[in-house]
């Protein structure tokens, strides 16, 4: 745990906590001066109902002023009161983060897929996986895009160090990350919402006889008013005045299968938009150095600020909400033409900014992603970020350990493979750490390929597409037996591997579904088709047969092993790696040791 940023997120969850109780108690003193102020006016107004009525009118004007003031107030800190909850849950999660509960953050299963290259093999998504460690998101986009980078992985060390370069910029940015996820959590999105915001690139905008019902929505208004005016003045008739009224229902009728268009596709969205509002500003008005935060920020301002043109829908769309409520419906419609208004004002909004959503949606993603790579870097400074290489090493790692251990508890070690054609057979007794190795060089070379950086005092590696095998589903749905599904995978390896040219594989015990002896053959001649085609990667195996093949390609194969020490009181274990073939195994040792067959010298 990083002792630093421990009491930096104590210290910013104090400030919070205590501008909360301030702003509580503002809350509650607007509350209180709001039923003063209304049940005050009243009484004043009926004490002085025999007054002058233009000074009860000038005082109900006063009243309602006032009335109308410590409401906008009280929802301008009502807002205020939610951010401070948000930055307290914000530090509060990273709290538990730091001791290892990942609880708060989203665990990412809809990511799963059991037939992706490596994903499945190594744990990414689920309830203790590496994306739910790193999810920092607070947008369905960010969501999708962080689980994208870690699925697929940059193969240009160009782009990972532009990559790397944003990350150690925002790493610095805690105040302003912070804002950024407090901001996006005002405001719970779905993707089905977020998709129809989406969409509305796509959708084919027209408002029949538009020229016309522009000068109508202007005209019509001003005319409605006048006769309001005229009315009152007793100029014109009850009647008279009617036909202004009748006018603009007509015209909402011609066009109400439009309007109900326009708000079905545009309308109860003011919430969603005020939050990428927010975040568009804070983007625009925030000064980036690297190249890739510079990037992103340009897709914001560029032809037009995002957050300026949102802010204009958003008005649009909540002034067109207010037909949901029945009177005002009824009212804005009877004088100001209120659907069509806001309907035109939506279709130019549409024609000028539509094709801009797109990019403008894909910096808050990115943004978004960026923050929790930034996130797990500021966590733990004990992380270092890995050097990507055209070529040379395909990976040479010193003191690598798995992100998802804590580092009291986990055991790093060396690693090295040399590229093209090089295997490593990894050999050990059960429990000894051989899989929990191969996800650790899996998880990191995932982690430097996604531009993060790695638990490791020093990583060079050449990126490369990653293929694994160490679990495998039977498929009752498709009748496929454990056995089948094995052997396409391995199949699929081996295609990409001639497809490619070049792939790092992590193997763990194939072939388990056969007998031993067929399981031996099989695993040989696999492992010397790999070697053929040029792959390179670990294989871990209990079959210490398969070791005799470094004998064969002594230039290609190494062998490497975790040992356990067996003795009376038990196993111990120091998940190391150690040079050559293992010496132990524990099966037999582990079964007598739980009473599952006999001891020595029992029956």
């Amino acid at each position: 745990m990083s002792q630093t940023a421990e009491k930096i997120y104590q210290e910013r969850q104090q400030k919070f906590e205590q501008e909360l109780t301030v702003t509580n108690k503002w809350l509650r003193l607007l509350s209180f001066l709001r039923l003063i102020v209304f049940m005050g006016g009243l009484i004043l107004l009926y004490q002085l109902r025999m007054a002058s009525p233009l000074l009860i009118v000038g005082l109900a004007i006063v009243l309602i002023a006032t009335f109308l003031f410590l409401m906008k107030r009280y929802s301008e800190l009502s807002e205020v009161k939610q951010m401070q909850e948000n930055y307290i849950e914000v530090n509060r999660n990273e709290l538990k983060a730091l001791g290892f509960d990942f609880s708060p953050f989203g665990p990412g299963n809809e990511y799963k897929q059991s037939e992706h290259p490596y994903s499945f093999d190594l744990d990414l998504f689920g309830d203790f996986s590496l994306f739910r460690m790193l999810n920092r998101t607070t947008t369905s986009v960010g969501s999708r895009r962080l689980a994208t980078w870690l699925q697929n992985m940059m193969l240009s060390p160009e782009k990972i160090k532009a990559r790397q370069e944003a990350v150690k910029e925002l790493k610095e940015k805690l105040s302003w990350r912070q804002t950024f996820s407090a901001s996006a959590m005002l405001y719970h999105e779905d993707d089905a919402h977020i998709e129809t915001i989406k969409n509305w690139k796509d959708i084919e905008v027209k408002f029949p006889g538009e020229t016309f019902f522009r000068i109508a929505g202007i005209v019509v208004p001003l005319l409605t008013l006048v006769a309001i005016g005229l009315l009152i003045a007793g100029e014109i008739t009850f009647g008279q005045y009617m036909i202004t009224f009748y006018v603009q229902w007509i015209l909402f009728g011609i066009r109400s299968k439009v309007l109900a268009f326009f708000f079905d596709n545009f309308g109860k969205n003011s919430a969603l938009l005020n939050k990428y509002r927010k975040l568009f500003d804070l983007i625009e008005n925030e000064t980036f150095a690297a190249e890739e935060t510079q990037a992103i920020r340009q897709l914001l301002i560029s032809p037009r600020r995002a957050s300026t043109e949102i802010n204009s829908l958003n008005k649009t769309i909540k002034l067109f909400e207010a037909r949901l409520n029945m009177i005002t419906v009824f009212l804005f419609n009877s004088i100001l033409m209120w659907d069509i208004n806001c309907s035109l004002a939506l279709l130019k909004w549409h024609r000028r900014n539509a094709t801009l959503l797109p990019q403008w949606l894909q910096a808050a993603e990115q943004f978004d992603a960026l923050n929790s790579l930034a996130n797990f870097a500021y966590n733990r400074p004990s992380t270092n970020f890995p050097v990507p290489e055209n070529d040379g090493h395909a990976l040479n790692a010193t003191l690598v350990g798995h992100p998802l251990i804590p580092e009291t508890e986990r055991v790093d070690n060396d690693f090295q493979i040399d590229g093209n054609g090089e295997f490593v057979i990894i050999t050990g007794a059960n429990m000894a750490g051989k899989s929990t190795f191969l996800r650790t060089v899996g998880v990191n070379l995932v982690l430097a390929m996604a531009g993060a950086p790695v638990c490791a005092k020093e990583f060079r590696f050449t990126p490369t597409p990653l293929y694994s095998h160490m679990r495998t589903d039977d498929d009752l749905g498709r009748h496929e037996s454990y056995f089948f599904a094995e052997l396409k995978k391995l199949k699929v390896i081996l295609e990409a591997l001639k497809e490619k040219g070049r792939i790092f594989i992590i193997l763990d015990e194939i072939l388990r579904g056969t007998n031993s002896e067929d399981k031996l053959s099989g695993s040989i001649q696999y492992l010397e088709q790999l070697i053929v085609n040029g792959g390179m990667g670990i294989i871990a195996t209990h079959d210490l047969k398969l070791t005799e093949l470094h004998e064969k390609h002594p230039k290609t194969l190494r062998n490497q092993c975790f040992e356990v020490n067996l003795s009376s009181e038990g196993l111990t274990f120091d998940y190391k790696l150690y040079e050559g073939v293992t010496r132990t195994m524990n099966a037999t040792f582990l079964m007598r040791q739980m009473g599952i067959i006999p001891g020595k010298g029992q029956s």
